[in-house]
């Protein structure tokens, strides 16, 4: 059996078993922290890797109503979960059942592609990353968070006791991975959970690993964005704020992107 089959089981099982729930509610508060400068247009096109039963992707497409939002993951059960807790309103969030490197997904393009406890599924994670950054608009943002990393001890054995491949990698490979993508600008960070909120103290002590990095614009594209920039100075339009330049950040409070 292929390791990409061991973990569509593993994560089939863990939906039979009501786990996805217990996943979205351990991972909400360093997804809510991950997400929290985030600012992306407000058209933007979001894709969610890993997406378990799709409560990230409910909750930006709600947010972001003029978004397009979609999900991937390798479990058809999630993705069965996914699109039986997503109401018929939510016209802008979508579910797909596969991997990141499915042809189907070859003429698609992202502005955000987030990924919360995921990535170290697919190995090798380098080759990921590449194929993810190769998925950005020039400009789009890749943010990966994870609790499996070198640092975190706590981590070591999850593979071993849950019979699946997971690549191991450290904070600073997770920054080179991105730069030999291509990405730029890249921030890494700490998640941790307060204390008492849990009862992993390695959440407390070490926290999620968050890592971002941009997708570069050509000199083609800084060369319309200047153009765009000319004319609008001609006709007299102020474009310096957040609003008028269509971007939208999310919250200050992030609970807000849960409700």
């Amino acid at each position: 059996m292929s390791n990409a089959d061991a973990v569509k089981n593993l994560f089939n099982e863990w939906a039979r078993e009501g786990k996805d729930i217990d996943m979205e509610d351990g991972h909400k508060h360093a997804v809510r922290e991950a997400l929290r400068e985030v600012s992306v247009p407000q058209e933007a096109s979001i894709l969610d890797v890993g997406c378990g039963n799709g409560y990230v992707v409910r909750a930006l497409a709600k947010r972001l109503p003029d978004a397009s939002v979609m999900g991937i993951d390798i479990s058809d059960e999630m993705i069965f979960q996914a699109r039986d807790l997503t109401h018929d309103d939510v016209f802008n969030a979508g579910f797909f059942e596969g991997s990141i490197f499915d042809e189907n997904l070859n003429e698609d393009r992202f502005d955000l592609i987030f990924g919360m406890e995921s990535i170290y599924y697919i190995s090798p994670v380098k080759d990921a990353i590449k194929r993810l950054a190769s998925l950005l608009n020039p400009g789009g943002q890749l943010l990966l968070v994870v609790d499996l990393y070198q640092e975190n001890e706590a981590s070591h054995g999850w593979a071993e006791k849950y019979g699946v491949e997971m690549e191991l990698l450290s904070a600073q490979d997770y920054v080179d991975a991105m730069a030999e993508a291509g990405l730029e600008d890249p921030f890494q960070r700490y998640i941790t959970y307060p204390e008492g909120s849990t009862s992993e103290e390695w959440k407390v002590t070490k926290g999620s690993l968050m890592t971002s990095a941009f997708k570069p614009f050509s000199a083609a594209d800084e060369e319309g964005e200047s153009g765009d920039e000319d004319s609008s100075d001609d006709t007299g339009t102020n474009e310096g704020s957040s609003d008028d330049d269509g971007e939208l950040k999310l919250p200050e409070n992030p609970l807000d992107i849960f409700n």
